[in-house]
């Protein structure tokens, strides 16, 4: 089991020096992504629960402890580096990967039109087996177990995506945003990143 402020912390070292910032409200999504992955993965559990507001998906202690920045970025953590377990170490720099460079309204967006968080009263502890039972029939469960380098890996989908492909048969979405690993699209995204300027204001406000 990991300390949710424990993980906390440690996204916002990860985010030093990174050219996309974490804010309190893109904090909170991704600790829900963190969440609801490892839930499907078995690769990491977090007990503490996340309340459905209005922003989406938000964890109490988290709040109180990060509400003073708003909505501005939050500095490294100066404590000790968290230790994590190996495995616990990959999964989470694996999902911050695939998520960090989303915004935190892309983020939020996102959280809005899934089924755990239409699915729960206002203010409602979002279950567990209701993460577990949606993330699991998403394309991104493919990707786990974990293998950078030698299997297909599957990128998280914005509603961008789905509309670019909106005249698509069901399904034809996740089958032409594969790409040969994990490695290959973090390659891909970090050169798109770097020289599309159009892609950096997209990712970073």
């Amino acid at each position: 089991m990991s300390n949710i402020l424990k993980i906390a912390a440690y996204i916002t070292m990860y985010h030093a020096g990174k050219p996309y910032p974490v804010t309190p409200m893109k904090l909170q999504k991704l600790l829900y992504y963190i969440k609801a992955w490892g839930l499907v993965s078995g690769d990491l559990y977090i007990p503490d629960k996340f309340k459905k507001w209005d922003y989406g998906p938000v964890n109490k202690a988290v709040y109180y402890h990060y509400k003073d920045y708003h909505n501005l970025p939050i500095p490294p953590s100066k404590d000790t580096k968290p230790e994590f377990s190996e495995l616990e170490h990959q999964f989470i720099n694996f999902i911050l990967d695939c998520y960090s460079p989303l915004n935190a309204i892309s983020l939020s967006t996102m959280t809005h039109s899934e089924a755990p968080w239409i699915n729960t009263p206002q203010d409602a502890t979002i279950s567990e087996e209701k993460m577990k039972a949606y993330y699991s029939g998403l394309a991104f469960a493919k990707n786990f177990p974990i293998d950078l380098y030698n299997k297909p890996f599957h990128p998280v989908l914005t509603l961008l995506d789905y509309s670019f492909t909106m005249d698509m048969k069901s399904g034809k979405t996740e089958d032409i945003m594969v790409y040969t690993s994990f490695a290959d699209y973090k390659h891909q995204f970090e050169n798109s990143y770097t020289n599309i300027p159009e892609i950096k204001t997209a990712f970073s406000h």
